[in-house]
């Protein structure tokens, strides 16, 4: 392994400690949100493996902080996304599970205005079909 990328395994890992210890989330319950195993955060703790750009911005996502913070070390912790105040943890992977990824691909690609736009409508369109099942 280089040392590049074993600095940044190990900044991941100390980052991940980090916001898990902040947060109180616990391991396996991130592994669900983010859509890995549980297996993948404990390498990820340990320093065994690194981190996919997919993962990191994943976990980036999930704490609402930088995906610079996370990889290397740099920047400011807290990312600028305008809508975060609602927890909505990521679905289990099924045969849609590309299309949420699509999705999820093209919201990154938003100006964090649109992005803001897109989540309040989808979380509208939830809490409609949420209603219609009660």
């Amino acid at each position: 392994m280089s040392t590049k990328k074993t600095t940044t395994t190990k900044i991941i890992s100390e980052r991940l400690k980090l916001l898990l210890d902040e947060s109180g989330i616990k391991k396996g319950v991130l592994a669900k949100n983010i859509g890995v195993s549980a297996g993948m955060i404990t390498q990820l703790l340990s320093g065994e493996s690194g981190a996919s750009p997919r993962t990191i911005k994943s976990i980036a996502r999930e704490f609402s902080v930088s995906e610079e913070w996370l990889e290397y070390g740099t920047g400011n912790k807290n990312c600028h996304y305008e809508v975060r105040s609602i927890y909505i943890p990521q679905p289990p992977k099924t045969e849609h599970s590309s299309m949420a990824e699509t999705v999820l691909d093209i919201t990154d690609k938003l100006t964090p205005e649109g992005r803001s736009k897109a989540l309040k409508a989808v979380m509208e369109i939830f809490i409609s079909e949420q209603t219609k099942e009660k």
